[in-house]
């Protein structure tokens, strides 16, 4: 007994000693809103700008004659940028460069990049935070009876494409017989898909429903399935582990509040479309 009360006098002296010296230590930062300047978020925190590669279609991204950006990826990164407490710069790239751009430092992270397995070979992407299909927008009276893939998988079909992206070498894996026909972007052509040119143009919805709501009589869609469906995601660089963290998160938490949906539903089928 005297033992485990010497023991206990001993403990209870310890702690009570203790006890202005964990008054006196100074209470450790939350590190709240703060990151280490040796990290790529801690850099572009530090710069106050994030540097964003996107490609103008629409309504991802957009540049009007007054030089300003609009679309779906614009908010998107506009809000991330808000979040981060940096200011949004966007950097006109192209599908073929984009995962070029971040790998090479032009941009420090690219918007609604294809995560393709050649892709991820130099960059890593975030979780989707959208997701695109390509669809055949066809010359009504060029269609004809065309109603299947094999039907257009002939060798007297011109097929319009976007030249340099995924979508042209998927088209090419899916219609091998077709004459293939790269062009600038799907607006440019629809000049020779109106004037039957062309068979058919491969485009990112929601364009082939725009366009053929806006000439019923002209345009169709062939198809009851579009060529492909695809997610989309934010490129970073492969050092970058922190930036990627960050993105996940702030990706999560904007599909639970709700707001990316209601962003794709304005975009993508609702007002904007008008």
């Amino acid at each position: 007994m005297k033992r485990r009360t010497l023991m206990s006098a001993v403990g209870c002296g310890a702690a009570v000693a203790m006890v202005p010296a964990l008054a006196a230590r100074p209470a450790k930062p939350s590190g709240a809103g703060k990151a280490s300047p040796a990290t790529a978020i801690g850099r572009i925190r530090t710069a106050g700008v994030l540097k964003l590669g996107v490609v103008q279609q629409f309504p991802w991204s957009t540049m009007g004659a007054d030089k300003a950006w609009k679309g779906f990826d614009i908010d998107v990164c506009n809000r991330l940028c808000a979040d981060l407490g940096v200011r949004a710069e966007f950097v006109d790239s192209a599908w073929e460069q984009a995962a070029d751009d971040v790998v090479q430092k032009v941009v420090d992270i690219a918007a609604s990049l294809w995560p393709t397995p050649r892709r991820a070979l130099i960059v890593h992407f975030s979780h989707a935070y959208g997701t695109s299909q390509k669809t055949l927008v066809a010359n009504r009276q060029k269609a004809g009876d065309r109603t299947t893939l094999d039907a257009f998988n002939q060798t007297d079909v011109v097929i319009g494409v976007r030249g340099g992206s995924e979508g042209e070498r998927v088209v090419r894996m899916q219609l091998p017989k077709a004459q293939i026909r790269v062009v600038k972007d799907e607006v440019d052509a629809l000049g020779d898909l109106e004037s039957g040119q062309l068979h058919a143009v491969v485009a990112l919805t929601p364009l082939p429903e725009i366009l053929v709501a806006r000439a019923t009589a002209l345009l169709v869609l062939p198809l009851a399935k579009p060529l492909l469906r695809h997610s989309e995601a934010f490129a970073v660089r492969v050092d970058d582990i922190d930036t990627l963290a960050f993105l996940n998160t702030w990706i999560g938490f904007s599909e639970e509040t709700g707001w990316l949906g209601e962003r794709r539903a304005y975009w993508f089928s609702g007002k904007a479309l008008g």
